[in-house]
């Protein structure tokens, strides 16, 4: 047996036109002024009513004659990935246009240096999902591993739900049932939460047969496919049902 359990789950544009514009501006003099930060993302900004400050000041640099272009090409490709998947391209373009205004060696090049940064925040969040859709499949702030008795497997630590696990799995016969095929059974469930008893989905998938069985020894069980591809959509951006734990079973 194997188990896959999940939960399923603006700004207006004058707004959003002035905090870009606001953004571009402080990002700009910051560079003009040889600030260099090390780790260059959205939310080291904060928003304030009077405009924009830039935190974790810890992480900065500073350079005595301002930064170079590349220097400034790499700080722009890590706030632009922050912005890849959450801004549409007419709005990046926008920071950008904003940001080279009477820069010189740049303004008359806007639509080159964007491409550029295009280019390579498009390369870089490729390196960075394939890293981070396998953060799932080990120990660290946000997943754990689990361990008892047979059963082998992975949850996230904000569910909280290790030392329920072992009662869910043991009482699936009395939870309703939600659809039933020949290889799987989804279920329905409840598990507390901070915001009280929620409701979760658990997929119990079956091996029929002995071909099924021999697949389900010899290769990832179905479970634990299923937890490294809703990872896999959820670092990518894509709206999902929120992955809590992938459990198998391992004699």
């Amino acid at each position: 047996d194997n188990l896959f359990l999940h939960k399923s789950w603006k700004m207006g544009f004058a707004e959003q036109r002035t905090l870009i514009q606001q953004l571009a501006q402080l990002v700009k003099k910051a560079h003009q002024h040889g600030v260099y930060h090390k780790d260059f993302h959205a939310g080291n900004f904060l928003v304030r009513d009077n405009g924009l400050s830039l935190m974790d000041l810890h992480q900065v640099k500073m350079k005595r004659k301002g930064l170079s272009l590349n220097e400034r090409i790499n700080n722009l490709v890590q706030l632009n990935l922050f912005f890849y998947q959450r801004l549409r391209a007419p709005a990046r373009f926008r920071f950008f246009k904003e940001y080279c205004r009477e820069v010189k060696g740049i303004e008359n090049n806007t639509a080159k240096y964007v491409r550029l940064i295009e280019t390579k925040t498009r390369k870089t969040s490729l390196r960075l999902y394939l890293r981070r859709e396998k953060r799932c499949l080990r120990a660290n702030n946000d997943f754990m591993v689990f361990h008892h008795g047979p059963y082998r497997g992975y949850l996230r630590q904000d569910a909280a739900l290790e030392k329920e696990i072992p009662g869910l799995i043991n009482n699936l016969k009395n939870l309703k049932v939600v659809k039933e095929s020949k290889k799987s059974t989804l279920f329905l469930a409840t598990a507390p939460s901070c915001l009280g008893l929620e409701n979760i989905y658990i997929k119990r998938y079956r091996c029929p047969g002995m071909l099924g069985f021999l697949k389900g020894v010899m290769r990832p069980s179905r479970a634990i496919k299923a937890w490294e591809m809703a990872h896999a959509a959820l670092v990518r951006n894509f709206n999902t049902a929120l992955p809590l734990a992938a459990i198998e079973v391992r004699y």
